[in-house]
């Protein structure tokens, strides 16, 4: 993973980009999704949550985190709230951000698998416990082939599977984001940040890289 510095004009973002919003930098397990609506010129960002989502409780002055996920990398910035309105909706007017630290994603290996999976859409919770198959993985996200409708691009998932490395099996459930849609299957990128979940996850996928099987599910 490659890390850069970019401005934030180079992001390139579109309205109703989703952006993950850390109201303590000091803890990363608190994050509420949010859609970008607007910029005023290079003064300020306006932020508000997604429908049927639960936007933070904000004040002015408070420092936060954004992450957003791109098709190439993530990106991180710090930003200051300048303003939070109610009226007609909540909506968040953030520092515009100067600096923007982007890792850049490495293209992975994929590996095509057939790995049974339960679904929720924590953007939106209408669709919930569906079921699928996790067909193809790698370090990076992976394709999800679903019965049922899932979502649309930007959405927030977490993936519930059982993973098996070594004989040893384990029931994860992973956040991701859903990157791309075409009919039923949804092209997904992992976010999960606890450790004990990815290196699980990343036995798993070293172990098909190198061999190119799955252990059945046990």
């Amino acid at each position: 993973m490659h890390e850069e510095n970019r401005s934030f004009e180079s992001l390139a973002l579109g309205f109703h980009q989703q952006l993950l919003v850390h109201p303590n930098p000091a803890d990363k397990t608190i994050v509420f999704s949010c859609s970008l609506i607007g910029c005023l010129g290079t003064e300020c960002l306006l932020i508000h949550a997604p429908d049927n989502g639960v936007f933070p409780l904000l004040s002015e002055g408070q420092r936060l985190v954004i992450r957003t996920f791109l098709d190439d990398g993530i990106a991180l910035f710090h930003t200051t709230v300048l303003y939070v309105s109610d009226i007609p909706a909540i909506i968040a007017y953030l520092d515009y951000p100067q600096n923007i630290q982007f890792r850049r994603l490495r293209t992975a290996k994929r590996v095509a698998i057939a790995q049974p999976i339960l679904v929720n859409n924590l953007t939106h919770p209408a669709h919930q416990g569906l079921a699928g198959k996790l067909i193809d993985i790698s370090t990076g996200g992976g394709r999800l082939r679903m019965f049922d409708k899932l979502g649309q691009t930007g959405d927030v998932i977490e993936v519930k599977g059982k993973f098996t490395v070594q004989g040893i099996s384990r029931l994860l459930t992973l956040k991701a984001c859903i990157r791309q849609c075409s009919g039923n299957d949804y092209g997904i990128q992992f976010i999960e940040t606890d450790e004990d979940k990815l290196l699980i996850l990343m036995g798993f996928i070293f172990n098909a890289q190198m061999t190119g099987t799955i252990e059945p599910v046990r």
